[in-house]
């Protein structure tokens, strides 16, 4: 044992290991393959830091333009809320801390230029918001 949750077996493989990396929906951003592939479209080729830094998701329900949504963010242990996610019933709002700012993806053109409200005090641990708009 070496601290941080690490544990060393004495088992040891050689050669090549196949290990298979957990998706969208293993971590727990979303919950079914179409929002799956939304995201996948959405984040483009962030998708797998979002993947690297989030082990599951904190979402807790709250309302966003009159509709209950889930909003939350990642847990890794060292990198908690390294990303923030909105799940609502027709669109997907993702954002990253990157070593220049925040990268901030969603489908609704009305939130194409602007955080929405349930990201606001998480989005203000850096000054500059990449933002990145897909239908």
């Amino acid at each position: 044992m070496c601290g941080m949750g690490a544990l060393f077996y004495p088992d040891y493989v050689f050669g090549e290991i196949d290990v298979v990396m957990p998706d969208a929906i293993d971590v727990g951003i979303v919950k079914t393959e179409e929002q799956h592939e939304l995201f996948k479209k959405l984040v483009g080729d962030k998708y797998n830091e979002f993947i690297s830094y989030t082990s599951y998701v904190d979402y807790s329900e709250v309302i966003m333009d009159g509709e209950k949504v889930k909003a939350g963010n990642s847990m890794l242990r060292g990198a908690y809320g390294y990303c923030s996610y909105i799940i609502s019933s027709k669109y997907i709002y993702a954002a990253i801390i990157g070593d220049d700012g925040i990268y901030y993806y969603t489908n609704d053109k009305k939130y194409a230029n602007k955080i929405p409200e349930p990201m606001a005090e998480w989005s203000k641990k850096r000054d500059k918001i990449i933002y990145n708009y897909k239908e």
